[in-house]
């Protein structure tokens, strides 16, 4: 059975993702959408295991004493927080925790990213942009109690 691939119609593939979410039950509901929170923390969660395992292996006598213990924080911090991201992203919580979501992937990204970048090398001033990043995650924390106890 020879069909013409040419006379076939062509849709986009979010209707395609739209008109297969309407004809299966609700159960079974196709998400469109992309979950960017669930994306970025899994990014930076990526990135801390990487980052971590290529600190204790490929620069260990490489950094200074001071460089390795920067490394150190940056991981112990970043994997955590990486992990509660990305659990709120999946449990798709009330506004206030899905921002609390958010403040931990920003707190991540400012706070071990500064760190790598100074164990690297960067500029010490570097050191003044650290303590946002803690402050993100303390956000983070507190919107989590807020939004837990409304719930």
């Amino acid at each position: 059975d020879h069909r013409d691939l040419h006379s076939f119609p062509t849709r986009r593939s979010s209707d395609l993702c739209e008109t297969i979410g309407r004809r299966l039950p609700a159960a079974v509901h196709v998400d469109t959408g992309m979950n960017r929170l669930g994306l970025f923390a899994a990014l930076t969660g990526f990135l801390a295991v990487a980052l971590g395992a290529f600190g204790a292996h490929a620069l260990d006598g490489t950094l200074t004493a001071e460089g390795l213990d920067w490394w150190h924080t940056a991981t112990l911090y970043a994997l955590p927080h990486a992990a509660m991201a990305l659990a709120i992203a999946l449990h798709s919580g009330n506004g206030l925790i899905r921002k609390a979501g958010w403040a931990f992937v920003f707190g991540t990204i400012v706070f071990a990213g500064s760190l790598y970048a100074m164990a690297l090398g960067a500029p010490r001033w570097f050191g003044a942009i650290t303590p946002i990043g803690g402050v993100s995650y303390l956000v983070g924390w507190g919107l989590c109690a807020v939004g837990a106890s409304r719930s």
